[in-house]
């Protein structure tokens, strides 16, 4: 495990009080005065594609839409377009009551997107 990340990553609190599947609190996120969490799911994906949380937090205040679902139930939610490097990535969001949860996060493929990486072939 690459220190850099695991050690990040370790040094969020499980939230209390969770529902399945498990999520991560990020309590210093206030963009819009919204809490931020990330679900186990993006956290395990992150760490395994190499992708910091300021970077995912760059993204979200950044709020590069490639596609935004705000009519989709239960919660409205968007595909975001951030960089690590010169490496771009997806974050898939869904807002709640003042409450943004990081879904995944994915690095683009060229099988199905275009070289900007935010058109779908």
């Amino acid at each position: 495990m690459d220190k850099k990340y695991s050690s990040h990553i370790e040094s969020y609190a499980f939230a209390e009080n969770q529902t399945s599947p498990p999520i991560w609190r990020d309590a210093l996120y206030n963009h819009r005065m919204n809490s931020l969490l990330f679900r186990a799911h993006a956290v395990q994906r992150m760490f395994e594609r190499e992708v910091s949380v300021s970077k995912v937090r760059e993204a979200l205040k950044a709020e590069d839409v490639i596609e935004d679902y705000s009519s989709e139930m239960p919660e409205p939610s968007r595909l975001l377009f951030g960089l690590q490097g010169k490496r771009p990535f997806h974050v898939v969001t869904s807002e709640n009551e003042g409450q943004t949860t990081v879904i995944t996060v994915y690095l683009p493929t060229l099988d199905k997107w275009k070289k900007d990486w935010r058109s779908r072939r």
